[in-house]
């Protein structure tokens, strides 16, 4: 009993001395301490670190906007249907607050942090510049390794296949598509695709395949499923396997006319296996 009290005590001296000002790896080192609760931990958060709060609006209209990706330093929060967001456990200093929605201009502004309080900011950001065009139709794709990470695939390898875009391909995700703001009206389209990426990425790409099949679903199988949108006028995103949060690949690059140029990545958490794609519009619909 006298020592569990010893304990006690310890800790709530321990805790009691977490000033303001410590630095991160200090801060690291006191949350290491395996004698801490769970209480006291969040405790020394509070009292070490700093929350941003605030709004983002639509500028000229000045209306609430949802989903908004809000963040600053490694954390960040979407904003609810009023607006709001909250972010919290921000080292304290000079913070940078960025905002990303896909139909949205991104925009940034400075603020201070400030240990055991809350800092608030009101962003207003523009509505991005309509499509240009859409990606229905037949397309050509060549896809280069410029990063293979540990797979044994040299730099330089290629693969080539198609990618087909139709309205009468159903949305292999209409679950992700609930999670849209109703006023965000980028089209997003859907497709197959007809790709070997084994010669690229393994044999690893098609192990799942008997688990990821859906009987009785149409367009149920992952491992040819594709989704897509054009925003910002003439930026283009491509989700291969978009079902799957690693494992698939998303391109990101720019249309012009017929052609479109960017990169992509495995959505793999590491090591990192990215390249270089070009597609070229072979059909239209």
């Amino acid at each position: 009993m006298l020592l569990t009290a010893i304990l006690a005590v310890a800790s709530i001296l321990f805790v009691g001395c977490s000033s303001p000002g410590m630095t991160p790896a200090q801060r690291r080192e006191m949350l290491a301490q395996p004698t801490l609760t769970p209480e006291q931990r969040r405790e020394i958060l509070a009292r070490t670190t700093g929350t941003i709060v605030g709004t983002v609006r639509e500028s000229g209209t000045k209306l609430a906007l949802e989903g908004v990706f809000v963040t600053a330093q490694y954390f960040g929060d979407q904003t609810k249907a009023d607006g709001r967001f909250r972010i919290e456990y921000v080292d304290p200093g000079t913070v940078k607050v960025f905002t990303w929605r896909r139909d949205l201009v991104e925009a940034s502004q400075q603020v201070t942090a400030r240990a055991g309080r809350e800092t608030t900011v009101n962003l207003f950001v523009d509505r991005a510049p309509p499509a240009c065009c859409r990606l229905a139709g037949t397309w050509s794709v060549r896809l280069v390794v410029r990063e293979p990470g540990q797979l044994p695939t040299p730099r330089g390898a290629e693969v080539e296949g198609s990618i087909t875009f139709s309205p009468d391909t159903p949305d292999p995700f209409p679950e992700a598509r609930t999670h849209v703001p109703a006023d965000d009206r980028t089209l997003d389209e859907f497709g197959t695709y007809d790709i070997d990426l084994r010669p690229m990425l393994g044999l690893d790409i098609t192990q799942s395949s008997t688990t990821t099949i859906f009987p009785g679903r149409p367009g149920s199988d992952i491992l040819i499923e594709a989704v897509g949108h054009v925003h910002h006028r003439n930026e283009v995103a491509i989700a291969l396997i978009p079902r799957m949060s690693h494992g698939g690949l998303s391109f990101t690059g720019t249309i012009e006319g017929d052609e479109v140029r960017g990169t992509w990545i495995k959505r793999d958490f590491a090591p990192i296996v990215s390249g270089t794609f070009v597609m070229l519009r072979t059909k239209r619909e």
